[in-house]
């Protein structure tokens, strides 16, 4: 636990100081998707002024002593609406009134002055100036030698429906009177460029949002990544030093199980001598039986101990189950016999690969335990199924059941709630399963039928 969360902590700053970076990352490209959108803007309203400036300079160049020519001032209209980009130019009167116009865009709406107008496919910029000229000698309204007066030259009055507000205009000479009063002028230009360089700058931004992310996760993922091999290699040298440490423990423990047997075996002998010798009392009698009795049953856990601490190699050999069962049935019926219960064996004509020792051994176990969960007047069966491909034996009875919190601790050593029952029954059988890539099922309740399968047999065909 304490190696856990050494390693938690770590992580958890890593992903904390991922999720800061990752945010301030996506914050400078949003900053730069800002900027490349506000420069795109800009530059179209600098072209925009730009335009309305030149309209402007190109409408004062033409115009003469406040008048000017329709034909040259439709000239520069047109001239400019053919720029790439603008929709469409107007000239209004203070009156309102259209002065000049260009370009194909219709219905160019009546802006105030000094506007700038975004809608999803247009800009329009308008701007105001005036071109009416007061000379030397000339009255309000360009008039000069006196009321009514034209003197020499062109000279044209205001009158309904001219181009230039309620103006005239000579149709030979084609001046007009500017109108007093600011006049406004639009221009219509196409965000095309504005929004294929705000898509551009989304498209990078999106772009370098999932590139920033999946180099910080690649790195995050790396170093967890790296955390966890490191905890795996010291979990495997932890484990190895702990197998080291029991196989030691373990021969040790052979060794001493070994030594104990010998005198063991001395003292029952001797027990069994006192047993037999004809002037020994009644007394003696029953306290040598209870010495050799004792001594088989430590004798007996000795070599269960003996044979779950020993390394298991199985030599696998292709057995048959009805001959295995028929050869153990005999010992299986006598156990069963004495409890009053009924034994039952389906081979199914199936073979099998396996160490038969080991598996013999392995079946006795289980079929003991069973007797045991049974008692009296219950029904023990054996049998071998193929499923999904391979083979299972199973061995269930009608006894007691398993309690719930027992199961995880089936296979424990020196765990078993039988009385006289060494505990390792269950160990052994596990053993021998895992030796041969199989594995140990259990299926149980209290008070209900008990399975017990051994999985994953090959079959021999």
């Amino acid at each position: 636990m304490e190696q856990k969360g050494n390693i938690r902590s770590p992580v958890i700053l890593l992903v904390l100081a991922a999720a800061v970076l990752a945010a301030a990352s996506i914050f400078l490209l949003a900053r730069q998707y800002d900027v490349e959108v506000d420069n795109a803007q800009v530059q179209l309203l600098a072209k925009g002024r730009t335009t309305l400036d030149a309209l402007t300079a190109g409408i004062r160049a033409q115009s003469r002593r406040g008048m000017y020519r329709m034909d040259r001032l439709a000239a520069i209209f047109d001239e400019l609406a053919q720029t790439p980009g603008i929709l469409a130019l107007q000239l209004r009167s203070a009156s309102g009134a259209i002065v000049a116009a260009g370009g194909e865009f219709k219905n160019v709406p009546a802006l105030p002055p000094d506007t700038a107008l975004w809608q999803p496919e247009t800009l329009i910029m308008t701007a105001t100036a005036e071109f009416a000229h007061v000379g030397p000698g000339m009255g309000p309204g360009g008039r000069g030698r006196g009321e009514g007066d034209p003197g020499p030259g062109p000279r044209h009055g205001g009158g309904p429906g001219s181009p230039g507000g309620n103006h005239a205009n000579d149709p030979d000479l084609g001046d007009a009177i500017w109108e007093e009063g600011p006049h406004v002028l639009t221009v219509v230009l196409h965000t095309g460029d504005v929004r294929a360089a705000i898509r551009n700058a989304r498209f990078r931004l999106a772009g370098g949002a999932v590139i920033v992310l999946l180099a910080i996760g690649s790195g995050v993922w790396a170093f967890v990544s790296q955390l966890h091999k490191r905890r795996l290699v010291t979990d495997l040298l932890l484990a190895e030093e702990r197998v080291a440490e029991s196989e030691r423990l373990a021969r040790l423990g052979a060794g001493l199980a070994h030594e104990t047997k010998n005198p063991l075996g001395v003292v029952r002998g001797l027990a069994q001598s006192i047993l037999e010798a004809p002037e020994a009392g009644r007394d003696i009698r029953s306290m040598a039986q209870q010495i050799v009795d004792e001594s088989d049953r430590t004798v007996g856990q000795i070599n269960s101990f003996l044979g779950f601490a020993r390394p298991l190699e199985p030599v696998p050999a292709p057995v048959s189950m009805a001959n295995l069962f028929d050869d153990m049935k005999p010992l299986f019926e006598a156990e069963a016999r004495g409890a009053g219960i009924v034994f039952h064996c389906e081979d199914n004509g199936l073979t099998v690969r396996a160490d038969e020792a080991m598996l013999r051994r392995a079946l006795m176990n289980l079929v003991i335990n069973a007797i045991h969960a049974v008692k009296s007047r219950g029904t023990v069966t054996v049998s071998a199924e193929r499923v999904q491909g391979s083979v299972r034996i199973v061995v269930e009875d009608t006894g007691c059941g398993i309690a719930p919190e027992d199961m995880r601790r089936l296979t424990d050593p020196y765990f078993g709630r039988f009385e006289g029952g060494s505990g390792l029954g269950l160990s052994i059988v596990d053993q021998i399963a895992r030796a041969h890539g199989w594995r140990l099922r259990f299926r149980s309740a209290p008070g209900a039928n008990t399975q017990v399968s051994i999985e994953g047999m090959s079959e021999v065909r």
